[in-house]
């Protein structure tokens, strides 16, 4: 235990108790001396503290002599002592004048003996420690030599402090390091002394002494009544127990408690604390892990196992799971005793390369892998795959940590996988090929290429299942492996080509599987009842599968394989089924395309009927014109369009932020768009107006301000809300007050014309007549009585009645828009009256069969009569338009003589007169007189005028008598080549052209058109500085146009503009015969066009024509 401190000289530390220093058994052999000295004295000796009554060490000379045991003493202090030795001790103390003083003390000792001491009291060293020694002499015992052995003590008191100190500090640093502490008390008293490494254990403040049922505070009741129990016995048993500190935390203490011999008695208790608790956390998180590891290694697909090599090679196994039995065959237990068993089962070719792998990796510590076979017991031969860590012992042994597992399933799941892989893409590559591809057999051979690939088959056939005229089925190959053996079967193969080879012998394996509908598979073709054998030359059948494929409970489609090393079996075609169904797809694409072909040339011939339907129908929709709002389940008006503002008259910022369609409405009222008192508004739209109703109609028509009339049209919203739209129907209305009137006046035409009005129904022959009908006839409805088809069909004269009854017949089936024909009806005073029927059908079945038909008949007896008139006028007609063409033929062959005689007769004569006259002005100019020369030279410019004349007129019957020859005539380069041809002669003009149509008609007159007309603008433009002409095409008049910046004409004087020989100037302004603009007249006509002009004089003329375009 712990005791006061004993001052050294000169203030040096106090030094620990000796007992202490002999109980830890630490210190130098001068300190155990030291100790053994002053347990040794003769004379009973102690040193105490007298300012705090403690009683710091005895010798056993003492305790004899006062009856105190130094444990009493050290725990209760002067209280031991008995009071007449305390009151020597204070006596002495307050007495002493030197270092030294002596009183007298009578006392009896342990033995019960009465006896007189003297007390000698020793101030030691620091007395503000208050420390004093102090000695009992009997009389007569030398108080010399006591105080010289008493000097000696203390003359070494400070080295035994520095080292008792030094040994205390030691002591407390291993209990902190060793997170240990330590508790001593007197038995049969409640007080204990802990060290500072219990307190900082128990997480208590440190100080002297501590009461037991303080000390026990912190132990756990579970843990208690063990704890007590060996605090009873203090026979050094382990104990472990949880102490909770005052801040909450729990901590796990081990202790062991015992007695010690102090004072050579065993009545001073002992313990040592020591904190386990990151031990017993560590443990437990250890047990736990082990525990997580075992179960790990009961649940995984494999064994785990730890193997070890040490440095001389000699191999064992630590630790194996159980399902080394599953894995290698091998019981774990039995590995455990005989390492050599884990390799037992491993097949002779794997072991040799499994063993120089784990060499391998013991030699470079790498982590091994290695894949072997194993003839696993009950299971056969399975692949195992082995992974280990490779680690190195400071004793050189090496260690694996490794795992075992079958793969044997995952390496199928693999291959299998594989397939699959392979079969996907050929599935994905065939498709793409089908949709890339205009030939679509080449998806086909990829698909056989993929068959022969994932069943490492020979050769096959992929075949579309067609059926006869007598249903019987035939295969038509798509795709099939070329294994012609002669010269024969490789024609028919590349004769099928493009076709496709047929085969349609059913006595054959896979005609077996056409009849049946039944996958076939033989693995033994030759024996097989099904085969109809194989046609001399043709490869050996090893084996051979074909699998029929339907669609909707019929054959579409078959592929047949053969030759497979390990042939085949049901599995197969399950296997197959991916590429199975995409067989089945693409057939069924391939004859959607086929159909799709046939239908191409039917979709392209109403193509264009769709685009113009298309278009019609799109202009439709573009012109439909409504207004639109959207109102939400909160009553906002969240959209709207224009249309709904120009037909309510609506300014947009009143919608721009969605208000309320209550105030919309509101605010319509407000404005009077419903009239007075809501009086423009339909009954039963007003409470829903005044918000006393809810839903809104769904259908009301009101009138705007403006008078329109709107349609509105409510529906409500699944979500709540509605859609309104407003339809402007003004014109229907208008239309209905119009057809009202229409009606009107039909009935007073019908009351004006009397006609007899007729029904029938189709079905029953029914027949309903008006009065005026019968009448006609000369009949009354009732006299006619029961009216039927029948009592038509006996009035109507029998030479009309089958034309009727044709004519009926067509339009009932739909070929005729309606019915009409003149035919004689008999009337009731015999004579036969012409009379018109005419009808429709107005209502029809949703087959379009004919149900009801109605019509007119109209008294035409009157017409026919002045038909028959104006037939024999058009006879006479015909007859006089006969002569007077007979006529005009005679008087075209009159002008054609007589342009013959123009030509030649008159031309001649006039080239004499103006030859003639023009030598004579040039030769005899000097002997005639200058009237004369005038005279000479105008009949020479008249005779050429004459001759233009006559050219000009040639040239008029000659545009009369060409024939057409109408072609596409390309109106802008015809413009540009005129063009080209009068600028030399005017290059200050500046001459405009527009883009022009083509147009149908004769280049040659047309060409004459354009020359005649621009030639004559620019002789009337001739007088500006820059002549301007602009040639083009207006739209919205459909004809061309020649406008010119020229003279201009009066337009009253327009209707001589075309006339032969006609001039709206004078020859002196400009040049001309007249006949250019006449000749451009006829050949307009000619074309079915026709040509006028606008001018104003000084300001110009345009000219304007129309020809047929393209």
């Amino acid at each position: 235990m712990l005791g006061y401190g004993l001052p050294g000289a000169n203030g040096a530390p106090p030094i620990e108790d000796l007992a202490v220093s002999e109980f830890v058994g630490s210190g130098s052999t001068d300190t155990l001396l030291m100790g053994l000295a002053f347990q040794a004295l003769p004379v009973p000796a102690c040193v105490v503290c007298v300012h705090e009554s403690a009683v710091l060490t005895m010798n056993q000379a003492w305790a004899d002599a006062t009856g105190v045991r130094a444990s009493e003493a050290s725990a209760k202090g002067f209280d031991v002592f008995d009071g007449t030795l305390r009151a020597a001790i204070s006596g002495a103390w307050d007495s002493r004048s030197e270092p030294s003083a002596m009183v007298e003390w009578f006392g009896s000792g342990s033995g019960g003996v009465d006896q007189d001491w003297q007390l000698q009291c020793t101030a030691l060293a620091a007395p503000q420690a208050h420390l004093a020694l102090l000695v009992l002499l009997k009389n007569g015992v030398s108080r010399s030599a006591v105080e010289n052995h008493a000097s000696q003590l203390v003359a070494r008191a400070p080295e035994i402090n520095q080292l008792l100190q030094q040994q205390v500090q030691l002591h407390l640093d291993i209990e902190r390091l060793a997170r240990v502490g330590h508790w001593t008390s007197v038995e049969g008293t409640e007080d204990v002394i802990w060290s500072p490494g219990l307190y900082e254990i128990a997480g208590l403040q440190p100080k002297g002494i501590i009461a037991k049922q303080e000390g026990r505070s912190g132990i756990h009741p579970d843990d208690s009544e063990a704890w007590l129990d060996a605090r009873q016995a203090l026979d050094g048993r382990e104990v472990l127990y949880r102490w909770t500190r005052p801040s909450g935390e729990l901590r796990w203490l081990r202790t062991r408690m015992g007695r010690t011999n102090v004072d050579g008695r065993f009545d001073v208790g002992f313990g040592v604390i020591q904190d386990i608790t990151e031990e017993r956390e560590a443990k437990l998180a250890l047990a736990n892990e082990l525990e997580f590891v075992h179960n790990i290694a009961a649940h995984v697909p494999g064994a785990i196992y730890r193997a070890r090599r040490a440095a001389d090679g000699t191999p064992s196994v630590s630790y194996v799971s159980p399902s080394s039995l599953e894995v290698l065959g091998v019981r774990a237990s039995d590995v455990l005793q005989d390492q050599r068993l884990f390799f037992s089962n491993i097949i002779a070719e794997d072991l040799p390369v499994l063993l120089k792998l784990l060499e391998r990796s013991s030699k470079d510590l790498t982590t091994m892998r290695a894949a072997f076979r194993a003839d696993v017991p009950n299971r056969g031969r399975r692949w195992i795959q082995a992974e280990a860590t490779t680690q190195r012992e400071p004793d050189g042994a090496t260690v694996w940590h490794g795992f075992i597992t079958d793969v044997t399933d995952n390496l199928e799941a693999s291959k299998a996988l594989e397939r699959q892989h392979r079969m996907l893409q050929a599935i994905q590559q065939s498709q793409a090929t089908f949709i890339g591809v205009e030939d679509k057999r080449k998806a086909f051979e990829g698909l056989l290429a993929s068959f022969l690939s994932v069943t490492d088959s020979a050769f096959g056939f992929v075949g579309e299942v067609l059926f006869d005229a007598q249903g019987q089925p035939f295969l038509r190959m798509q795709a099939l492996t070329n294994i012609a053996w002669n010269e024969e079967t490789r024609s028919m193969v590349e004769a099928s080509a493009a076709t496709g080879v047929e085969f349609r012998g059913l006595n054959s394996l896979f005609g077996y599987a056409l009849r049946t509908g039944e996958t076939v598979i033989s693995n033994n073709p030759a024996k097989d009842p099904r085969s109809g054998g194989l046609p001399p030359g043709h490869p050996a059948l090893d084996s051979f599968m074909a699998v029929p494929i339907e669609l909707n409970g019929q054959l579409v489609a078959m592929v047949g394989l053969a030759n497979r090393a390990d042939g085949f079996d049901a599995s197969d075609v399950e296997f197959l089924k991916p590429l199975l169904g995409t067989v089945r797809e693409l057939v069924v694409a391939s004859r959607a395309n086929a159909e799709r072909q046939r239908s191409r040339l039917k979709f392209q011939a109403t193509s264009t009927l769709l685009a113009k339907q298309s278009a019609a129908l799109q202009v439709t929709f573009d012109s439909i014109s409504q207004g639109l709002t959207m109102v939400d389940a909160e009553g906002c008006v969240r959209f709207y369009n224009q249309r709904m503002l120009e037909l309510l008259d609506l300014p947009e910022s009143l919608l721009r932020d969605q208000p309320l369609h209550a105030d919309l409405v509101r605010y319509q009222e407000d404005r009077g768009d419903f009239g007075t008192e809501l009086k423009q508004l339909p009954a039963d739209l007003v409470p829903y107006v005044r918000g006393e109703h809810w839903p809104p109609p769904e259908k009301y028509v009101r009138q705007t301000r403006a008078g329109k009339m709107l349609e509105v049209m409510t529906r409500l919203l699944p979500t709540g809300g509605f859609v309104r739209t407003y339809t402007d129907v003004t014109s229907y209305f208008d239309t209905q007050e119009a057809l009202r009137e229409e009606r009107q006046r039909l009935q007073w035409v019908l009351e004006a014309t009397r006609p007899g009005i007729w029904e029938i129904n189709v079905e029953t022959k029914e027949t309903q007549y008006n009065e005026r009908w019968a009448g006609m006839l000369g009949y009354s409805l009732s006299e006619l009585a029961p009216s039927t088809v029948l009592t038509w069909q006996h009035l109507v004269h029998p030479n009309d009645l089958p034309s009727a009854q044709e004519k009926i017949a067509q339009h009932l089936a739909g070929n005729l828009p309606y019915y009409e024909c003149d035919l004689r009806m008999r009337h009731k005073s015999g004579q036969w009256l012409w009379v018109n029927d005419r009808g429709r059908v107005h209502r029809r079945d949703a087959d379009g069969k004919a149900l009801y038909m109605s019509g007119t008949l109209l008294d035409i007896n009157e017409r026919v009569a002045a038909q028959e008139e104006v037939r024999s006028l058009n006879s006479s007609l015909e007859r006089r338009v006969e002569e007077r063409t007979a006529e005009l033929e005679r008087s075209m062959k009159d002008m054609e003589a007589i342009s013959y005689s123009i030509a030649h007769d008159l031309r001649a004569p006039l080239r004499s007169v103006n030859g003639f006259a023009s030598l004579i002005a040039e030769d005899e100019s000097e002997r005639l007189s200058p009237e004369a020369l005038k005279m000479f030279q105008r009949i020479a410019r008249s005779s050429r005028n004459m001759g233009q004349m006559i050219t000009d007129m040639l040239e008029l019957l000659r545009v009369v008598r060409v024939d057409l020859d109408a072609v596409s005539v390309n109106m802008n380069q015809l413009a540009h080549s005129v063009s080209e041809s009068l600028a030399p002669g005017t290059p200050h003009a500046l001459i405009g052209i527009k883009p022009l149509p083509s147009v149908m008609g004769d280049a040659t007159l047309l060409r004459q058109v354009l020359m005649n007309l621009m030639d004559n603008a620019l002789k009337y433009a001739r007088h500006r500085p820059q002549p301007e002409l602009v040639l083009g095409f207006d739209e919205r008049q459909r004809a061309f146009y020649l406008r010119d910046n020229g003279m201009g004409f009066d337009m009253a004087r327009a209707g001589k503009l075309f006339g032969l020989f006609q001039r709206m100037h004078a020859d002196s302004e400009v040049p001309g015969t007249g006949v250019g603009l006449a000749i451009v007249a006829r050949i307009v006509e000619r074309h079915g066009g026709r040509i006028w002009a606008q001018a104003t004089p000084g300001e110009g003329a345009t000219f304007w024509w129309t020809l047929p375009r393209v």
